[in-house]
């Protein structure tokens, strides 16, 4: 019955040890694909973020833009009305009438002159105007793509810790697991020597019975015997005849 409690306790033995290096595979699996998660989420993030930054650059190049021809244009607002001034002050101190052919053309090409600077300063102020709604629509696009990024660099450092965290669990885990297994193939070794020692025992003592009963045997029909029997027949014959 010993016997059969040793052998029901070394099989159990062997199969906590193979579930636990099961379960210690499992988890090294676990963490290996936590760690390959994260990796695809640094990835998708730096993607996201090179994103962000090329839109800021463009944003920055385009303010830039809009900047100098709005410099330009300033400019050439002021040439014009620089040039207009000096001619028309060149024309009076002349002392050009009214009637003086130079005059009626300035007084005729002026006006045009004015105009066509009018619709090409429209043109830019259209131009400008657009360039306007394009850098409100960008800005805007890259104020929300900044939140974004945020929002993500948030979320991933939350499950950057998440997943530390998990790692360290499952690390903790597989080298406890690791622990229970040396343990229990250390009892179940100490297990194999004890069985051992019992079927030894079981097995001297098995020969001793045999030893024993065979000893009682020889001592029956041993000469010695017979030699004792024969003597004490000739006591009890002598004893009789007195």
């Amino acid at each position: 019955m010993e016997l059969d409690d040793l052998r029901s306790q070394l099989s159990f033995t062997k199969a906590t040890a193979e579930a636990s290096a099961a379960s210690a595979q499992s988890a090294q699996s676990q963490c290996f694909s936590l760690l390959r998660e994260l990796e695809e989420k640094n990835n998708s993030l730096k993607e996201n973020e090179i994103r962000v930054n090329k839109l800021g650059e463009q944003l920055d190049n385009l303010q830039k833009d809009l900047q100098a021809r709005e410099s330009s244009q300033r400019q050439l607002k002021d040439e014009v009305v620089r040039m207009e001034k000096e001619i028309m002050q060149a024309v009076a101190k002349a002392g050009l009438n009214k009637d003086c052919e130079l005059r009626k053309i300035l007084d005729e090409v002026s006006p045009k002159n004015l105009e066509k600077m009018n619709q090409l300063l429209d043109a830019r102020d259209d131009e400008i105007s657009r360039l306007r709604d394009e850098l409100r629509f960008l800005s805007a696009h890259w104020k929300h793509k900044t939140k974004e990024l945020e929002s993500q660099l948030e979320k991933h450092r939350r499950a950057d810790q998440e997943l530390k965290k998990k790692v360290l669990k499952i690390e903790f885990c597989v080298h406890d697991l690791r622990s229970q297994i040396r343990k229990l193939q250390r009892a179940g070794e100490r297990r194999d020597k004890a069985l051992e020692d019992y079927k030894d025992q079981v097995n001297s003592s098995k020969q001793q019975n045999q030893a024993g009963s065979h000893d009682k045997e020889n001592f029956w029909g041993s000469s010695g015997f017979k030699v004792i029997v024969s003597m004490s027949m000739l006591i009890l014959v002598a004893l009789t005849r007195r």
